[in-house]
């Protein structure tokens, strides 16, 4: 089963574009890596995992490149359970990613009080 990284969904459609060609024949596993603007958390942490047969039945889009896309809504999609690996990974991002906001946070307060 092929895994697919995917930027940023399609949020007028609420979906993820997958390539037909990567489509294999037992489906695809779908991670989508795109953050809350704010929080910087992940709003679709781990894996999703979508049949070929569900692909194929999805509307498609074909850009100018002529690549065709299935528009997959994500609610069609399984959530695979995250490994113990996976899930420690994703704590420290977390972690990480909250770390740097609040010192990016600190740096700001810091500037604003040194203008005023």
């Amino acid at each position: 089963m092929r895994r697919i990284k995917i930027r940023e969904p399609f949020w007028k459609f609420h979906s993820v574009g997958i390539d037909e060609a990567k489509a294999d024949p037992d489906g695809v596993e779908v991670e989508i890596l795109y953050r809350h603007k704010i929080t910087g958390e992940r709003i679709w942490p781990g894996f999703f995992r979508v049949s070929r047969k569900t692909i194929m039945g999805c509307k498609v889009w074909t850009l100018p490149s002529k690549l065709r896309l299935r528009l997959v809504p994500i609610s069609s999609m399984t959530r695979v359970p995250l490994t113990s690996d996976e899930l420690a990974e994703y704590k420290a991002e977390i972690r990480d990613g909250c770390t740097q906001r609040m010192l990016d946070f600190k740096e700001r307060e810091a500037a604003s009080q040194r203008k005023s």
